[in-house]
């Protein structure tokens, strides 16, 4: 049995840091509509497994451990905001930047008003699309997680993506 060395896990979180710390900023960005926020909800995981190494020793598939670390932070985020009664401010602009100032602006609307319909969302129906699309979870990975059937898990993607396709169609319409 090869013996893990303190050096080696810190070398394993730092990859893992390079690897998955934008796709985990975004992912907790559309629970929470505040790219900040969601910043440090990731630099909280982080830091929770540099102060405990050793976990990294145990850690199958990082990616997807993070992602469950990254979910519940921000959902522990949300319900202390809910306690407290604070509305999420609106989400910040991921957009590239582009040389045509109109385009960004069209591009920073369109972000915006998407993260605002995936944050209006229902709970069950947010968290699945958000570990589907942002997280880049199997609907097997998401069933456990959820503790629900991936025919469930699947199905509420479905359902997610119906409610969000009917918004914008509804947007474009009262324009």
């Amino acid at each position: 049995m090869t013996r893990v060395t303190g050096d080696s896990l810190f070398a394993r979180l730092e990859e893992a840091y390079r690897d998955h710390r934008d796709r985990l900023v975004t992912f907790a960005a559309a629970f929470l509509g505040d790219k900040a926020l969601a910043e440090d909800v990731v630099h909280d995981v982080f830091a929770m497994l540099a102060k405990e190494p050793e976990r990294m020793a145990s850690i199958a598939n990082p990616g997807h451990y993070l992602t469950v670390c990254a979910r519940n932070g921000a959902l522990a985020v949300l319900r202390r905001k809910k306690r407290r009664g604070g509305i999420p401010p609106a989400a910040d602009d991921q957009s590239p930047p582009t040389a045509d100032p109109a385009q960004m602006a069209s591009r920073t609307e369109e972000n915006g008003t998407l993260l605002r319909l995936v944050a209006s969302l229902p709970d069950d129906l947010r968290a699945v699309l958000t570990l589907r699309i942002w997280g880049e979870l199997s609907f097997k990975e998401i069933a456990e997680i959820g503790g629900v059937s991936k025919g469930t898990a699947h199905g509420r993607y479905v359902q997610a993506l119906e409610r969000l396709r009917r918004a914008l169609a509804r947007g474009v319409r009262d324009e």
